[in-house]
């Protein structure tokens, strides 16, 4: 099974991806019903910050999209570090859950209201981009200043290039149009 990942968060896709694999081999999802599943990730901003999702009944028209809602990493201060990550995977559980063509009245209370016990979610991690690949540290103000400098004068030099072409080019046009002019006044002499 083909788990396609919309992240537009800034918490890491791989991340995402093993949570949604996850949370669908635990709904039960065949593989070869589920080819392709595309899990949209967003900002939770609209609903206080907290975890939650959307999935469309496994007989709807699209059952292969599930949507889940986070907290930015920023907001999501009022999780402990484990906790964050246990309700995502109960949310994306429950929300896997649809995916397969549960109702509300078929899960049980747990699964239902996303308490449900996830032990598989032990050996996932949920982390930031900026966790997975640090940002590069910025150079000094005189390097990036000589640079910057640099790339200045290469571009200029380019454009000098370019414009003795241009001039090149233009003579060449100049010299062939005045000999066509001057074999013309030859033949009407």
């Amino acid at each position: 099974m083909k788990i396609k990942i919309v992240n537009k968060t800034d918490w890491h896709t791989a991340d995402l991806k093993r949570i949604a694999h996850a949370a669908m081999v635990a709904a039960g999802a065949r593989p070869f019903k589920f080819r392709e599943v595309t899990v949209y990730v967003n900002d939770s901003r609209r609903r206080g910050g907290r975890v939650h999702g959307r999935a469309w009944i496994g007989k709807h028209i699209d059952p292969q999209n599930w949507v889940l809602f986070l907290p930015t990493p920023e907001r999501a201060t009022g999780y402990d570090p484990g906790e964050l990550l246990r309700v995502a995977c109960q949310v994306a559980h429950h929300e896997a859950l649809h995916a397969v063509g549960a109702r509300h009245a078929d899960m049980t209370e747990e699964q239902r209201y996303c308490t449900q016990a996830v032990p598989w979610a032990s050996a996932l991690v949920l982390r930031t981009k900026a966790e997975v690949r640090p940002p590069k540290p910025e150079p000094a103000p005189e390097e990036a200043r000589q640079a910057a400098f640099e790339d200045r004068l290469a571009h200029v030099g380019e454009m000098h290039k370019k414009s003795v072409t241009r001039l090149k080019r233009a003579a060449t046009f100049e010299k062939k149009w005045r000999r066509r002019l001057k074999a013309l006044e030859r033949k009407v002499q």
